[in-house]
Order: C-alpha cells, then structure tokens, then sequence
C-alpha cells in the first residue's frame, strides 16, 4: 500500500541505481545475527508478557513490548533491521508496488524496481530465515522454561 502511495519517481530512479553499485552483502555476519538475536528477544519478550499463565491480566505488557522494540531499534540503528519477517516482506517488495503509479512508463520503472528487487531478495531471504531461526528458538526456550504454558 506505500508503495501505491508514494509511487515511483526521479528520485526513486537515482536510489535504485546508487544501490546497484553496492554489495548487498556488507555487514553480513552482523546482519544476520542482529536479526536473530533481535527477533529471538522480541519474540521472547511478546511471549513472555502476553501468553504466559504466569503474567495472565497484567496491564504492562504493551510498554514492555514497545520498550523491547525501542531498545532494539536503539541498539541498531546504523544496520536498519526488521526484526520481524512481515515487516521484512513488505520491505524487500515496497518498490515493486510504487512502479504502479510512476510518473514514468509502468515498463520503465518496475523493471528498475525489479532489478533492485532481484539485487538484495537473496540477502532478504537469508534474513529472513535468520528472523525465522530466531523466533523459533524463543518459542523452544520458552516452552522449555515454562512447560505448563504448552
């Protein structure tokens, strides 16, 4: 949807290309444990004060949910991490959408859009498997530190 809304422009041109020229891989290694140990914290945090019998009708469990996010967001700033695979999804395909409404050919600017796209999907998967990894492991720790709340 934003990107139908903010369409594509000149200035959406020069940033595709600009990123073109870079590796989609620099930072690597950080990246992919950024988005583990993030999505492993976030994903502990929701079910630890939203799903447990333990914290059953508590009242803060949306501060320590926006606490967790602004910690994190905080703590990794300069690497520009989802943390959650939705959010990643929608990301990796924003400009796919804004070709839709382009002030240039529709041809024209998704095959631009598209050609970003296909530059970083495979480090956008990668990313995504690490986010996946690390909701599945908080999922397994809390199950195994709280096994009535199976």
């Amino acid at each position: 949807v934003a990107g139908l809304i903010h369409g594509h422009n000149e200035e959406r041109s020069r940033e595709i290309i600009s990123a073109l020229g870079e590796s989609a891989y620099d930072g690597f290694a950080l990246g992919c444990f950024g988005e583990y140990l993030g999505t492993f914290l976030l994903a502990f945090v929701v079910l630890m004060v939203a799903t447990s019998r333990l914290t059953a009708g508590n009242s803060y469990f949306g501060i320590a949910i926006a606490l967790t996010v602004l910690g994190l967001s905080a703590m990794c700033a300069p690497l520009n991490m989802a943390f959650n695979p939705a959010v990643q999804i929608a990301g990796s395909t924003y400009g796919l959408f804004s070709a839709f409404v382009s002030e240039t050919s529709f041809a024209k600017a998704f095959l631009q859009e598209f050609t970003y796209f296909s530059h970083f999907s495979l480090r956008s998967l990668i990313d995504l498997s690490c986010q996946l990894l690390g909701g599945a492991t908080a999922a397994w720790m809390f199950l195994t530190i709280f096994p009535e709340d199976r």
